[in-house]
């Protein structure tokens, strides 16, 4: 399966079969509501592509869980924190614990919303 995506925030993990985790960085641009005029040097949204193999789980979140991993840390810097403790996982962990794990981050730095997507590829 390939994967295209923009990112407007904060970069999605994959998680591949193997239990490693790679930080995407590739499809950035300004945050959504930021007009890209506003950004300087900005062109818009760029997209990535990617090959997803079979059992790989894309995760997507938002501020909410970056902001409880580390308030001070920019985006990419919060998603290296989370892609470390999703590499502590077992390779066979389920996308539901994969998520668990996610939240568990959060646990007592919360002040905002937390929302996690977890899209795995059917090995089928």
């Amino acid at each position: 399966m390939v994967l295209e995506w923009s990112a407007a925030g904060h970069p999605p993990l994959l998680r591949r079969p193997d239990g490693s985790v790679e930080v995407l960085t590739g499809g950035h641009g300004p945050m959504l509501g930021v007009s890209v005029l506003m950004a300087e040097g900005s062109r818009g949204h760029d997209a990535a592509r990617l090959v997803m193999e079979p059992d790989c789980v894309l995760l997507c979140y938002t501020d909410g869980l970056a902001d409880a991993v580390g308030p001070d840390l920019d985006p990419f810097e919060a998603a290296d924190e989370l892609a470390r403790k999703l590499a502590d996982q077992p390779a066979d962990a389920t996308p539901d614990e994969l998520v668990g794990a996610l939240a568990r981050c959060a646990e007592g730095g919360r002040t905002d919303h937390l929302a996690v997507l977890a899209i795995r590829v059917d090995p089928s």
